[in-house]
């Protein structure tokens, strides 16, 4: 749902009951299928006078798609979409699909979605009383960019496959949920989810979760009714039956039952072949052709093979090929084993050149979570290693954060003292790119003086602008009684254009004491 809509709720609590109730903070549901999204919606509905803001949620699924693994906590979006839509000057809004789990890249511009704002890194609120599309509710900074050390990550080829396959799902989903006048039923899911067990597994729900990845006690769960499958759940066991899921939540998939006297005869057939296909078939060792396979593997094959690797590859167990060739499998076990070590000194000299470099960095270096993640391994790879780089790393990154720190300090000094015009501090907050709360935590005291004085300069600059207006009020009513024409409020108005002398107070009343002097002079002239 879009957040514009909800935005107006939560700033006039006048405006509706439903935010005294428990379903004004329970904004994560929003989205879902619960009585939280159908609270919102109502009330969205009467004060928009539309009937179809349910198509903006997951409600038209609410009888047989659950809440639990539906939706996220946190917010997500795209910043490439925000930003080509800022770009073209479109509005900007959120996708209902941005608020799924199963959604976890945008397939248009192949990108992973964002979780923290790039400007102050914090995890937004799905809804609260400052967001707005396209804004971070924190900072109020603009989300269209990615962060820095984001900006190289892109999605590989089998991730994105993933994700097309989730997307055109869901628009299905989407899709039909505008055509769903009767709400489906549980039991219409629970025919469907066994109909697809037996036309996957014959019946069997243990080989229906080694097809899926999927436990089978869940899915038999499902199929007997007793629980409603999660979305992403869902979606991968309708990709592996090759059904539509919308098909699957009305209950128009439909194979035959297995009977209790057994399967029927095509079931049973397909079974048995599905039986002898997962057997392991074994044949006659060939000592000639293994020794000539395993001396081609030692001598040729870069990188050089494993020994469990070539025991898959001949359909053999290792402890036979370690029976019958003992010197070739001990030569290539240790190919391989100094394969691996040359591998991993490599990897570990990359590891290495990286901390120094990050050591001898004149800009704040990257920390040492950052390196993990760039290398993609554990943290203690690091720490065993290396551990005098990973400590001295620990302190240039405390030394740099505390430099950073000495460098807000110093321009909070002098925003607080000397900067002429005085600077508010949201002002300077965004100057320096810094949120609000960590300054405040930080530097409360020179924090609270960028306000005073700025607060100070607001009094004296609207107090010089009332004493400027009055002045030329002044001037001007002396003018025109010069020139015999009466200071009336309509022809002082006549030569003012920057303001209206009428609603100004402090002019009326300098136009007022004006006359009043003009009087006594008339009178004692007389």
């Amino acid at each position: 749902m879009k957040n514009s809509y909800v935005t107006s709720l939560l700033k006039e609590k006048n405006r509706s009951s439903l935010l005294a109730s428990r379903y004004a903070t329970n904004v994560r549901a929003l989205n879902g299928t619960g009585a939280t999204a159908a609270a919102w919606v109502e009330c969205l509905e009467r004060l928009t006078l539309r009937k179809d803001l349910d198509l903006l949620t997951m409600l038209k699924w609410k009888n047989v798609m659950p809440n639990k693994a539906l939706s996220r906590k946190t917010r997500a979006w795209c910043p490439c979409c925000f930003e080509e839509s800022a770009s073209g000057g479109q509005a900007l809004y959120e996708q209902l699909a941005w608020t799924l789990q199963a959604v976890t890249t945008c397939v248009r511009h192949r990108c992973h979605l964002c979780f923290e704002c790039p400007h102050c890194g914090r995890q937004n609120p799905v809804l609260s009383s400052r967001s707005h599309p396209g804004c971070c509710s924190s900072c109020g900074r603009g989300l269209g960019r990615r962060r820095q050390r984001w900006s190289v990550s892109e999605v590989d080829e089998e991730e994105l496959g993933q994700q097309s396959l989730v997307f055109s799902q869901l628009g299905e989903l989407f899709s039909a949920a505008k055509s769903i006048t009767i709400p489906p039923e549980q039991n219409a899911v629970a025919r469907s989810i066994l109909s697809c067990v037996n036309k996957i597994a014959c019946g069997s729900f243990p080989e229906m979760g080694r097809t899926t990845g999927i436990p089978s006690g869940k899915i038999r769960l499902w199929a007997q009714g007793d629980n409603l499958p999660e979305l992403g759940a869902l979606l991968r066991l309708c990709h592996v039956a090759e059904e539509s899921p919308v098909d699957v939540l009305l209950g128009r998939v439909a194979y035959d039952r297995i009977s209790a006297d057994g399967p029927p005869q095509h079931l049973a057939e397909q079974k048995v072949r599905i039986d002898k296909m997962s057997q392991r078939r074994w044949r006659r060792l060939d000592l000639e052709e293994t020794r000539a396979a395993l001396e081609t593997a030692l001598k040729y094959e870069s990188p050089p093979p494993s020994l469990k690797d070539l025991s898959v590859r001949l359909n053999r167990s290792s402890s036979t090929l370690r029976y019958q060739f003992p010197k070739l499998c001990s030569l290539i076990v240790e190919k391989f084993r100094r394969y691996t070590r040359k591998k991993s000194r490599v990897f570990y000299r990359k590891i290495k050149r990286a901390l120094r470099s990050a050591l001898r960095s004149a800009t704040p270096a990257p920390t040492l979570e950052d390196l993990i993640r760039t290398f993609k391994c554990h943290r203690s790879v690091f720490l065993s290693n290396f551990p005098d780089l990973c400590d001295a790393l620990r302190k240039q990154n405390e030394e740099d954060r505390k430099n950073g720190l000495m460098e807000v300090e110093r321009l909070l000094l002098y925003a607080a003292i000397t900067e002429v015009p005085p600077c508010s501090f949201r002002a300077f907050c965004q100057r320096t790119g810094r949120s609000d709360q960590s300054l405040r935590e930080c530097f409360p005291i020179l924090c609270a003086r960028i306000s005073a004085r700025y607060s100070s300069y607001l009094s004296e600059s609207l107090k010089m602008k009332r004493e400027s207006r009055a002045q030329l009020v002044r001037d001007v009513a002396y003018a025109l009684d010069a020139e015999g024409v009466y200071p009336s409020v309509r022809n002082v108005q006549s030569r003012i254009s920057t303001f209206n002398v009428r609603s100004n107070g402090v002019a009326l009343s300098m136009l007022r004491e004006v006359r009043r002097k003009l009087q006594v002079s008339a009178i004692k002239a007389a």
